[in-house]
């Protein structure tokens, strides 16, 4: 009993009372300082959230953008690969032409010139006689 008369005394008494005041104070300090950090990385998960929502809003944007360019990119090749397709076709109509046009000139007898060519005067109006002044 020792130890009932020992923590009974005064000094000691209030010694282990105040290291347990000092030790609850503690504990609630810290307590205090994990809901700040608590807080505060809710907020930063909150923003993080915001900008990822942000960021898949943009993404989604972006992939219509590109499924409709892409659209437009084919549309474009087709019109494309068709006007080479003409292209090719006319250049080989010219080489054609430009061949049966050298052939001819080669089969054609040469035409003879003629005399100097006067020009025809067209029907031109008579022009109109003077007007008299009259007193």
């Amino acid at each position: 009993m020792d130890i009932l008369k020992l923590l009974f005394e005064p000094i000691v008494f209030f010694s282990i009372l105040g290291g347990s005041f000092l030790l609850a104070m503690a504990a609630l300090l810290a307590v205090a300082r994990q809901d700040q950090k608590i807080s505060k990385l809710k907020e930063a998960v909150k923003k993080e959230t915001t900008r990822k929502e942000e960021l898949h809003n943009q993404v989604s944007g972006l992939k219509e953008e590109v499924g409709k360019l892409s659209g437009e990119l084919g549309i474009k090749s087709k019109m494309y690969e068709g006007l080479v397709g003409q292209y090719n076709e006319l250049e080989r109509d010219s080489e054609r032409l430009a061949q049966e046009l050298e052939s001819s000139k080669k089969s054609a007898p040469k035409p003879q010139p003629q005399g100097p060519v006067q020009p025809q005067k067209e029907n031109q109006p008579a022009p109109n006689p003077p007007l008299k002044n009259t007193p």
